[in-house]
């Protein structure tokens, strides 16, 4: 019978150790052994070199890590904001209060002090409000957004994490959806329970705090409340901002260019953001003084959004560590970066409610024909054709949209926000008609600031 050929190394391993195998033990059987333990040893050995392996990946990630986090700080500390605008601008050209607002809106995801903030984009269809917001949700974390319509029932069931955000486009929001967004906004800092039958038991279910609500639509979002409390960004384009526009999207399709690339700067956007999540904040607010008290929805956007520069800015902020919080000293750039929104500077203490800035924008342009005059009336055919506009829109800016001047309201419409805008209705005897005479008063607005840092001489 013939004897089957040694394993590979067995000689070399008898001549090493010649007395390992009893003597009478079958050939067969040592060469088993020999091969056992060679696979043994092999097995070990490969086992060895893997642990060595993983450790320089583990190694090599966490030096990655590291140096990631040197440059994402390096970021935060170099007016971070322009960063944003840098990496927005790629996919959108214009309208960069948008971006600013929802950037301001995620930093204040992460403060115990504020009151949060909820952006709401209104503009005309085809004004681009949807494009810059979507251009500005791009640079967030994903795994912090949600972007679809949802329902109050589906927000309870689906239990998203604290400090999500949920982006819904051309919202048309149902009464409960508005309902739990304005309790939302209320109890920002809370979470809000939902008591309801499951099976035969009442039980509750819970919505975490610090959810931020992004909307768009073409006029205000249908519930005063709603639009009060909300941080309105009012899309009003310019023939300039339409020559840009058309330059800007010419350039990007004839050089074949993605829309929404995902580019390192749109990933260090993320990361920014990110780090600012992971954190807890306090901030510190020098005193302020306000040009007018009125409208206190209005001062405490003012107070959140100079919170929200001092966070994004934190790193070029005086700041501390107490009890694993971040406490932040805000200043008088905060307080700028802050009053930076049209919303601030579209307003007046004789306003009944915030004007948006196509508000102000048709209120300008109608104190121009009173030339010099205290006052004027106008019907609404006459006071369209002045201003170039249609009768339906002039509508929607006297009284507000679906509105008319037997249905005007408080805080709806010019002539439900302004002293300077009263409806006439008079009887034309002639033809027996009924006419709505608009009266426009002249009206100057403050050319001040809204804020500023108290000082012992007064303003700063």
């Amino acid at each position: 019978m013939e004897t089957m050929p040694a394993p590979q190394g067995f000689d070399e391993y008898k001549e090493q150790y010649p007395d390992f195998f009893p003597e009478g033990t079958p050939i067969e059987k040592q060469y088993a052994y020999f091969t056992n333990m060679r696979a043994i040893e092999i097995r070990r050995q490969n086992e060895i070199e893997m642990q060595k392996v993983t450790k320089d990946v583990d190694e090599v990630q966490q030096e990655k890590a590291i140096l990631r986090e040197i440059q994402i700080k390096k970021a935060l500390s170099e007016n971070p904001m322009e960063r944003f605008i840098a990496a927005y601008k790629v996919s959108h050209i214009g309208h960069y209060q948008i971006l600013r607002a929802i950037i301001y809106a995620e930093c204040l995801k992460s403060s115990g002090t504020t009151k949060g903030l909820q952006p709401a984009v209104t503009g005309s269809r085809g004004s681009g409000k949807s494009h810059a917001v979507k251009t500005a949700v791009h640079l967030l974390p994903k795994d912090s957004v949600y972007t679809a319509t949802i329902s109050p029932k589906a927000l309870y069931h689906m239990k998203p994490k604290a400090k999500t955000t949920f982006y819904m486009d051309d919202a048309i929001l149902d009464p409960d959806l508005v309902s739990l967004m304005k309790r939302k906004q209320t109890e920002f800092q809370e979470t809000t329970r939902y008591f309801t039958m499951i099976g035969r038991e009442w039980d509750f279910l819970e919505i975490e705090r610090r959810m931020v609500f992004i909307t768009t639509s073409v006029s205000q979002l249908g519930d005063e409340q709603l639009s009060d409390r909300a941080l309105l960004i009012d899309i009003k384009n310019e023939k300039a901002d339409d020559q840009q526009f058309y330059e800007f999207e010419n350039d990007r399709r004839t050089k074949g260019l993605p829309e929404f690339p995902e580019s390192e700067d749109v990933l260090l956007c993320r990361d920014m953001i990110s780090h600012v999540r992971s954190h807890e904040y306090r901030v510190i607010l020098p005193g302020l003084d306000f040009l007018y008290y009125s409208d206190r929805r209005l001062i405490g956007m003012a107070y959140d959004l100079m919170e929200a520069s001092a966070i994004l800015n934190y790193l070029s902020r005086k700041h501390s560590v107490d009890n694993g919080v971040i406490v932040v000293e805000a200043t008088v750039d905060d307080l700028a970066n802050a009053l930076d929104f049209d919303m601030f500077r579209n307003n007046d203490s004789e306003t009944l409610a915030r004007l948006s800035k196509t508000e102000r924008g048709f209120d300008e342009k109608c104190q121009k024909l009173l030339n010099g005059d205290e006052s004027l009336n106008y019907t609404e055919k006459l006071l369209a054709e002045k201003t170039g506009m249609s009768v339906p829109g002039i509508r929607n800016y006297l009284y507000g949209r679906e509105n008319t001047p037997n249905t005007i309201k408080d805080g709806i419409g010019l002539c439900g926000k302004t002293t300077w805008y009263v409806v006439d209705t008079q009887k034309d005897l002639s033809t027996d008609s009924i006419k709505n005479y608009i009266i426009i008063k002249k009206h100057t607005y403050a050319n001040k600031s809204f804020a500023w840092i108290k000082s012992v001489g007064g303003q700063a």
